[in-house]
């Protein structure tokens, strides 16, 4: 049976040495379409720098998992002290519409959910004078969530999830607030996959550490 695929081909001309490099690979049209229809879940043009959009966009296109490069720019982020980690929610949500193939979803994805939960538990640890304004500046505190961030980041990305949840455990515990179901749940591999965990880990560091989308969250129910 003959069925419409989109086909896309792509190709980088040396002129110096007279080679053409040429590839061509089958794209899945829910997802092309789903990127192109501004979706309210995931926009493109609100992923920076540039680079970091072109590896991603790049990624998604071979249907290849863009965990590893999600991870690197967390890093970066973290380490360079920037203080605004939204282009991480929106690679997530775009890692998140790979799996769904271009299938969004109405509610809230589990990015949204996790970046949310990072945000509440932050505003509840420290107070927002305690935060200084710009991004040469670390105060104190600010070192001490990207210590936090740091040890979170490592349990995420060797699969820890043992350690990731005892750190978010005693985080809540030190903000006095209950941890939710849904952090208990990734205790469980028959519950809740390892890209799942990816996805939930990445997206709850990211909101510990934005200081700058307040407006973008919304309250998240414990």
């Amino acid at each position: 049976e003959r069925k419409l695929a989109t086909l896309l081909i792509e190709w980088v001309t040396y002129s110096t040495s007279k080679k053409t490099l040429l590839e061509y690979r089958v794209v899945n049209e829910k997802f092309i379409k789903t990127l192109l229809s501004g979706s309210k879940h995931f926009d493109v043009n609100k992923i920076f720098p540039f680079t970091f959009r072109e590896q991603l966009i790049h990624e998604a296109l071979r249907n290849n998992d863009t965990k590893t490069l999600i991870f690197e720019e967390m890093r970066r982020l973290i380490t360079e002290n920037f203080k605004s980690y939204y282009s991480i929610k929106m690679a997530l949500n775009l890692r998140e519409l790979i799996l769904k193939e271009g299938q969004t979803l109405e509610q809230k994805t589990l990015t949204d959910r996790m970046y949310g939960r990072g945000q509440s538990l932050q505003k509840n640890l420290f107070k927002p004078q305690n935060f200084q304004e710009g991004e040469g500046y670390s105060s104190p505190i600010e070192k001490k969530i990207a210590t936090i961030a740091y040890r979170l980041l490592n349990a995420a990305k060797g699969g820890n999830r043992e350690v990731f949840f005892e750190t978010v455990l005693r985080l809540h515990l030190l903000a006095n607030l209950p941890i939710s179901k849904e952090f208990t749940s990734l205790l469980d591999r028959k519950v809740v996959s390892d890209h799942e965990f990816a996805t939930m880990s990445l997206a709850f560091i990211a909101g510990l550490m934005s200081q700058y989308e307040s407006k973008e969250v919304e309250e998240v129910e414990a």
